[in-house]
């Protein structure tokens, strides 16, 4: 016979291979869903799963069942607010366009040190474009330190050059809004023949018509560069960007686990540090008397007037099943038969008895 006592016990957890293709899986389906943030959830499923085996075939087993359920909502809340704030179209839109104001206001500082805004690059003795604006501008930037590292002796993409490339911080050179920022920048400037960045030097702020309505730095979503590449617009093909009736407009995608959304904003900043958030003109030549420094035809921007094609939404079901599929794993252990953490106490007391006659 077997002691009271030990018949109450309830026998004891082993380590199995099925338990460690279930950790893989749960491993797998965190860092799929949930990212930078795997541990806060396996953490926070790990806690549970030691409050479950401590209340395990008692009343409390009971409660414990609702307690997961109160804490898997509160852990995708905690979850989702992080992402919620980091991908809203307004957001991030607003802080690309904050990031174009401080380009903007770099090239006026720049300017204000040399008497002449800074050329759109640098060429050697037969022309060829060396070193990028964005590399001129950065003791602009707060980025003095990587300005001095930089050979000006070799070309952007030489061997010393280029390993500062991933040294750079993304700020202010990535938007937001892109999904991989990989040191490529969507901000460029308008080049060629009667633009204010139409050669290899430096033009001062005097010389233009309008500072108010000639645009400096404009976000090019469909082409990003590397950062340091001295490669820019052209006015054409800045014209294009504007052109809502082309078959692949322009576009920024905001993606989440759950949605995509596809927006035709992009930021535009005047030489007067002002900036705007603009989509699409019907007849896109409109544009080109705000990228030139002298224009007859120059009027107000503000003028212009855009539309903003209708934004394409899609739901991405695929996250709510991975969303699924780890609320599933995280409550699979409680119903193993090592645990049998939700019985009661006598129903748990009799099963354990059975077992040891």
């Amino acid at each position: 016979m077997v002691s009271s006592e030990l018949n109450t016990d309830t026998p004891h957890f082993r380590f199995s291979i099925v338990h460690l293709l279930y950790a893989t899986a749960l491993l797998a389906a965190a860092i799929a869903m949930f990212e930078v943030y795997t541990v806060i959830w396996l953490a926070g499923v790990f806690i549970f799963w030691l409050i479950v085996y401590a209340v395990r075939n008692t009343q409390a087993s009971r409660l414990a069942m609702f307690l997961l359920v109160f804490f898997v909502l509160l852990i995708l809340a905690c979850m989702g607010l992080p992402a919620v704030s980091t991908v809203r179209e307004a957001s991030r839109r607003t802080a690309c366009m904050n990031n174009v104001r401080q380009l903007a206001l770099a090239l006026w500082n720049y300017e204000s040190a040399f008497a002449k805004l800074p050329p759109a690059f640098q060429a050697d003795t037969n022309g060829k474009p060396m070193h990028s604006w964005r590399v001129l501008i950065l003791p602009f930037i707060e980025e003095q330190k990587l300005h001095s590292s930089y050979d000006f002796a070799e070309s952007w993409d030489g061997p010393k050059n280029k390993l500062l490339v991933s040294q750079l911080s993304d700020w202010p050179y990535q938007c937001p809004s892109q999904n991989d920022w990989d040191f490529k920048t969507r901000y460029k400037l308008i080049t060629g023949p009667g633009t204010v960045f139409e050669s290899d030097q430096g033009l001062a702020l005097s010389k233009l018509q309008s500072t108010a309505d000639t645009i400096a730095i404009i976000e090019d979503v469909s082409d990003p560069v590397i950062w340091m590449e001295p490669r820019d617009l052209t006015v054409a093909e800045a014209v294009k960007l504007f052109d809502g009736k082309q078959t692949q407009i322009p576009h920024t995608v905001y993606e989440t686990k759950f949605s995509r959304r596809i927006s035709y904003h992009r930021s535009v900043a005047m030489f007067d540090g002002s900036v705007q958030a603009v989509g699409c003109l019907k007849d896109p030549q409109q544009i080109i008397p705000y990228l030139m420094k002298q224009h007859p035809e120059k009027k107000e921007f503000d003028d212009l007037e855009f539309y903003f094609p209708e934004p394409e939404f899609a739901v991405l079901y695929s996250g709510y099943f991975l969303l699924a599929f780890n609320v599933f794993l995280a409550v699979l252990p409680c119903y193993w038969k090592q645990l049998n953490p939700f019985l009661g106490t006598e129903e748990s007391i009799e099963t354990v008895n059975e077992t040891s006659k």
